[in-house]
């Protein structure tokens, strides 16, 4: 991750270099509230951030592998090397965990979209 002093230099540089354009320049001191809304506009439409957590790969194959039938403590078992050394609690909480993911994406594959890409909860036949 880049250092944070070196993030502000290279935005002071950006903005300095926004100031020697004609065109900008005159924006920046007509509106700068405005051309600082614009401006955090288009820096956003180029930083998009998804929606929700991102996708975890070990719990993406142990998802799978309890859709394909296998138990929760086998996967669990497979997937964490120190299984056997775990304390009751932490294993418990571990299969809970793993079955309540397992349980959201199941129940998050059944549910119909609409348009938009969000699930509907009313029945489609009415």
């Amino acid at each position: 991750m880049p250092s944070y002093r070196k993030l502000v230099r290279l935005t002071a540089d950006f903005i300095a270099s926004l100031r020697r354009e004609p065109e900008f320049g005159r924006a920046v001191n007509a509106d700068l509230r405005g051309f600082r809304g614009d401006l955090l506009r288009a820096i956003r439409a180029q930083l998009q951030l998804r929606r929700g957590r991102r996708p975890d790969p070990l719990l993406d194959a142990a998802c799978d592998l309890v859709k394909q039938g296998k138990s929760i403590p086998d996967v669990l078992r497979s997937q964490i090397p120190t299984w056997p050394t775990l304390d009751p609690y932490t294993r418990y909480l571990a299969a809970k965990g793993l079955r309540q993911a397992a349980a959201r994406r199941e129940k998050h594959s059944k549910r119909p979209e609409n348009r938009r890409g969000k699930a509907t909860t009313k029945d489609p036949s009415q």
